[in-house]
């Protein structure tokens, strides 16, 4: 079967928009409106899934009613549009070759839905593996009346490939984003943060940690442009002398109880030279003087006693079990109670009290 050129002109609308790498739960919107010229149905969803997993689902729908998905691992087991759909992968299925029809008005997910207001009679779906620990799939549903034809069959096999492919990406992309959240939670967790620097000596990225760092230590005015002033220069003076040359020494910069390391890294990717700053702050071996025992509460004390190691507010937040907001409030009552205003403050009482 031929389809119409005005179907064609919708494929290739629906295709161009794929090739823009959007996040799994924006794909079904933007196809959607192209979609639903090209095969009208009032409700529409994107799915992932584990293959190993069969209850492991992951939802991107339209017009579904609210918590209609929070349920669904009672109903699993009989999900006869997910079974279908993974027995014949690549294929799209569609009326009968799913369920008859007199068969799925049987089912629970039938009545489930005429419960919910959903008189779904017409379904056509298809499930596109993208690898061995991943599939995606694409269902759409109509109400009493029409089925779905067999040109409309042919038309969602049509943009299956591109939509697998941007599925595929779309997982990438959700790995490599859990991947980099899980590195700077780590990177953050042993106090070191990160900013990378171009080719060209401008400052691209930095970890939220590094953020934090660089405005406890540098004053606002120094912090409008990209990397400080003190940092900047000592970058850029080195990208200049031309690469690969040895990093310039670290520079450590003296505080009341910490002091922070700036150093300076390369990285060849591919044949080009990319760049990164690490802020570390260290600690200086500053005790709790036994006086603020008696002063603080023992949790307090415990929060104090960290400060003065150098950890951050989250770090602090771990390691007591409690959480960033309660930190906060125990270091406002040390303040209080020992009358300083920061955190540097409070070190350099701690030193002349040692």
């Amino acid at each position: 079967m031929t389809l119409p050129l005005s179907a064609w002109k919708i494929i290739d609308r629906i295709e161009w928009s794929l090739l823009e790498p959007l996040p799994l739960k924006q794909l079904i919107d933007a196809i959607q409106p192209e979609l639903a010229q090209l095969v009208p149905a009032p409700w529409s969803l994107l799915t992932e899934y584990d293959p190993e997993e069969q209850h492991s689902h992951r939802w991107y729908a339209r017009n579904f009613p609210d918590g209609w998905f929070e349920n669904y691992p009672q109903m699993a087991d009989e999900d006869f549009v997910r079974d279908a759909a993974l027995r014949q992968p690549h294929r799209v299925l569609a009326e009968d070759d799913i369920l008859p029809l007199a068969e799925l008005k049987n089912t629970h997910l039938y009545r489930e839905a005429r419960a919910r207001g959903l008189c779904i009679e017409h379904v056509m779906a298809v499930a596109f593996p993208v690898g061995p620990e991943a599939g995606g799939g694409l269902a759409l549903f109509r109400e009493t009346g029409k089925g779905f034809s067999e040109s409309e069959r042919q038309a969602i096999a049509e943009i299956v490939p591109s939509l697998r492919t941007a599925f595929r990406f779309a997982l990438r992309s959700k790995r490599a984003s859990i991947q980099a959240d899980l590195l700077e939670g780590a990177l953050s967790a042993f106090g070191t943060g990160i900013v990378s620097v171009s080719p060209k000596g401008h400052e691209e990225l930095r970890t939220a940690y590094a953020n934090e760092v660089i405005a406890r230590w540098f004053p606002p005015h120094e912090r409008r442009g990209e990397l400080p002033p003190v940092i900047a220069d000592r970058m850029h003076s080195w990208i200049r002398k031309g690469l690969p040359t040895r990093p310039p020494a670290p520079m450590v910069l003296r505080g009341d109880c910490v002091d922070l390391v700036v150093a300076f890294h390369s990285i060849n990717l591919d044949g080009t030279l990319y760049h990164f700053v690490t802020l570390r702050e260290n600690a200086h071996e500053t005790k709790l003087p036994e006086a603020w025992k008696t002063i603080l509460t023992p949790r307090e004390a415990e929060v104090a006693g960290h400060i003065l190691n150098g950890r951050s507010n989250e770090a602090i937040a771990a390691l007591c079990g409690c959480a960033l907001y309660t930190v906060k409030k125990h270091i406002q009552h040390i303040f209080d109670k020992l009358g300083v205003p920061s955190r540097s403050a409070l070190c350099s009482l701690a030193a002349r009290s040692a």
